[in-house]
């Protein structure tokens, strides 16, 4: 081949047709043939012959790989498929209670809320806080796309968990909610030890499911789930459980059920968090403890919560709850909200306290920002839109502030608006910000405390506790009326 290559090449180069040729041994017949054609034009078409079928190769060559993809643009893959819509915001739906006694509804309820914590850690992930999805709980929610659009979510995930013995078993399916279409179903059973592993577990699976990049640390924490004890399991989710329903008998099962919790598996974090909420409501409604009881309790199971578990977003925002309310601590407050914010930037608890908090402060906008943030997370929280009213009556926008409470009544625009000052003292219930004017006497605790209970009816809807934000909207609503 090379020497015809150089035969080629010097032909080319000098094209007399008297030039010397190299002594070479003649060609075999191929075939015969009616006429010879002279060596030169032999030679010819033969290049020509070569050419084209190199051109005829290189076509193929090229057409093939057009058809797999290696000369196409490099861009990314798509995330679900031709077409698909890209999920991200989701909705977990109260899980069905498979064991057939209602009494173990309150299991049920606590994996439909440490699902949706899991998931809500997720930061590219908009996740529908418990309050909201609560509302569906039953056989005869409506359909899915209903549920969707009154959340604006993408995605809904439902399912069934059924605990027998030592076993729990978590049944899930997700489901594009717009179209109503199932995407995605699967089982996932543990032992109760490892009930921690089973829901971080299943939360994996929905990310990798609708293609959700996680950080570093996100997949850290989703592999890595400690162990607890089933029993201590238990009582927190029994804790919870009547934390989430409002009346002083329920406050004081809270409270109880979190300290045993402390008692059997005391390096379980979790607990500590819950109880310094259950302690800072005691103290706003001092039904169960005088505030300046809980207060020091609150803080204490705070700190600890966060001694065990620096990464729980819960724990660093009851601190700042503590600290903003009870220790008028606003810089602390303020960083302890901004460390939940970056652990988990879907607790709307979190958001709508910082939003009151900045109010106070007169950070109006940025608290307006934070009422947003909540309502998104929590859309169908009757109490959100309460709190963020606070900022537009501190602006004097009392339009506003009335329209996001309906059910209030509608609030007079006074002479002088009321302005907030950086480092006020904040009261955190009825008894500091003192009697209406005209009262003769201050009313009793016992009374103060129904009256507390009617206006507020009832507790968040979330983990995490309230404070007194509408009796201090409503109270200085009411002296700039008088």
């Amino acid at each position: 081949m090379f020497n015809e290559l150089r035969e080629l090449r010097a032909e080319s180069s000098s094209p007399r047709l008297d030039s010397p040729r190299r002594s070479e041994p003649e060609p075999e017949p191929r075939a015969p043939a009616t006429a010879s054609l002279p060596a030169s034009a032999s030679r010819r078409r033969f290049r020509w012959a070569g050419a084209l079928g190199g051109v005829l190769l290189l076509a193929a060559l090229v057409f093939l790989a057009s058809r797999s993809g290696a000369f196409r643009r490099t861009q990314p893959e798509p995330q679900a498929g031709a077409g698909a819509r890209v999920i991200s915001s989701i909705a977990v739906l109260p899980l069905d209670n498979y064991s057939g006694d209602p009494k173990q509804d309150y299991f049920a309820e606590g994996m439909t809320d440490e699902l949706t914590s899991d998931l809500a850690n997720i930061s590219q992930l908009r996740v529908i806080s418990r309050g909201s999805v609560m509302q569906f709980k039953g056989a005869n929610r409506p359909p899915t796309p209903e549920i969707a659009e009154k959340l604006n979510v993408d995605a809904i995930v439902e399912g069934s968990v059924l605990r027998a013995g030592d076993k729990v078993r978590i049944t899930a399916q997700l489901i594009d909610a717009r179209s109503d279409r199932h995407l995605w179903a699967k089982s996932f059973e543990r032992s109760s030890r490892d009930v921690l592993a089973l829901q971080d577990e299943l939360a994996s699976a929905i990310a990798r499911e609708i293609h959700v990049q996680l950080t570093p640390a996100e997949e850290s924490r989703l592999k890595h789930a400690p162990s607890v004890k089933p029993e201590a399991y238990d009582a927190y989710l029994k804790g919870r459980y009547f934390f989430n329903r409002p009346s002083d008998e329920n406050l004081s099962k809270a409270i109880a059920q979190f300290e045993e919790v402390n008692k059997l598996d005391p390096s379980f974090a979790p607990a500590y968090s819950g109880l310094s909420d259950a302690y800072l409501w005691a103290g706003y409604n001092e039904g169960v403890f005088p505030n300046a009881e809980a207060g020091p309790k609150a803080k204490a199971a705070a700190l600890e919560g966060i001694r065990l578990d620096d990464a729980s977003s819960e724990a660093h925002a009851s601190l700042g709850t503590y600290l903003g309310w009870y220790g008028h601590d606003w810089s602390g407050s303020e960083a302890e909200f901004r460390r939940s914010f970056a652990l988990n930037p879907n607790y709307s608890f979190a958001h709508d306290q910082f939003g009151i908090l900045l109010a106070l402060e007169g950070r109006l906008d940025e608290s307006v920002a934070e009422g947003k943030r909540a309502a998104e997370l929590d859309p169908l929280s009757p109490q959100i839109p309460i709190d963020a009213s606070i900022a537009f009556a501190f602006k004097g926008d009392y339009p506003a502030a009335t329209a996001l409470t309906p059910e209030s009544p509608p609030v007079a625009s006074p002479a002088t608006p009321v302005t907030p000052r950086k480092g006020m003292r904040v009261a955190t219930n009825t008894t500091r910000l003192g009697p209406r004017r005209g009262t003769s006497r201050t009313p009793s605790r016992s009374s103060r405390r129904r009256r507390r209970w009617d206006r507020r009816r009832s507790w968040p809807r979330g983990s995490g506790t309230h404070t007194g934000s509408r009796a201090i909207v409503r109270a200085r609503w009411r002296r700039s009326r008088n």
